[in-house]
């Protein structure tokens, strides 16, 4: 790699360029592509010498950074870009993520990119879980699916991670999954609703189906047969009366901890009329991949004898 001016740093890529861009070398006249291993100290060196990108979020980077840590990262077509005069210009994120999580990776690189093609760096459609899943030859797959998928962190965390973890993730609970999502009425096919859909999958693998799926028609049609059914109904008013839907990270594990409140109140035949969210995040339903480190055991008892 050619010596790097380093004291030069987030130059204008604006039309017609900038002073200091005048005074630069051209390094890459043609364009170039390779395949290289980047360590944490070339990622460095990169970020260094960086032409005007978009803010970084620090969402990204932890997420990149996981599933660099997991070996789960796997060199793609979407390159690392650099313009003819060096500056990177396109994959800070990834080079971020390479720097916190200390390890080397593979990338694709493109050097050498003029002007007219820097301009359309990032204007396509991003790929998006269900595409992935698809990609990975999963069948009969739909945006309910990933987007339940996505949410079976609750309520630990918001989301389960990266495209290729919800994937995987759906193949290891798609039964409980399919269970919720695959109904004719299902809080799966809105995506407000998820984390609803979310509890009902974990709950699969922890009570009886025939009561889950009675759950899921009263909450989903309103009407029950006696007063034992209640919850389910006070949960449906509750959401049905809810200005304030939304899919903000602390109104989903919100949502999330009021069903499982009505939920483990329905499975009693508790005769109750309104349904109140603990302040206490606490999990009845935790499965291995996303529970806290004392409900594993637990977690993985219920997966198991589920399986065996």
């Amino acid at each position: 790699m050619p010596e790097l001016n380093k004291e030069v740093k987030a130059l204008d890529c604006s039309e017609g360029g900038s002073e200091e861009e005048a005074n630069l070398p051209i390094l890459y006249p043609e364009e170039t592509f390779s395949i290289e291993e980047v360590t944490p100290e070339q990622a460095k060196e990169y970020l260094s010498f960086s032409a005007t990108n978009r803010n970084l979020t620090a969402r990204e980077v932890n997420k990149l950074s996981k599933e660099m840590k997991a070996g789960r990262w796997i060199a793609s077509s979407d390159s690392l870009k650099f313009d003819i005069y060096g500056r990177n210009c396109d994959g800070q994120h990834r080079l971020k993520a390479v720097i916190q999580s200390g390890l080397t990776q593979t990338f694709a690189i493109r050097r050498g990119l003029s002007e007219e093609a820097m301009a359309v760096i990032d204007i396509g459609r991003s790929r998006t879980a269900l595409d992935t899943a698809k990609i990975r030859g999963i069948q009969h797959i739909k945006l309910p699916h990933t987007s339940c998928t996505n949410a079976l962190s609750l309520p630990i965390t918001n989301s389960v991670g990266s495209k290729v973890l919800i994937s995987e993730t759906f193949e290891k609970y798609e039964k409980g999954i399919r269970f919720v999502v695959d109904r004719k009425k299902s809080p799966g096919a809105s995506h407000v609703l998820c984390p609803i859909a979310a509890l009902v999958t974990k709950a699969f693998y922890y009570e009886n189906h025939q009561k889950l799926e009675r759950f899921l028609e009263v909450l989903t049609t309103g009407f029950c047969v006696d007063e034992s059914e209640w919850a389910a109904i006070a949960l449906h008013r509750s959401i049905k009366s809810d200005s304030d839907l939304n899919l903000s990270v602390k109104y989903r594990t919100r949502l999330y901890l009021k069903a499982q409140n009505a939920l483990k109140m329905f499975l009693k035949g508790q005769k109750i009329q309104s349904i109140k969210t603990t302040t206490v995040t606490r999990d009845d339903y935790p499965i291995p991949d996303f529970c806290r480190e004392d409900d594993l055991p637990k977690a993985k008892r219920a997966f198991d004898y589920y399986h065996n």
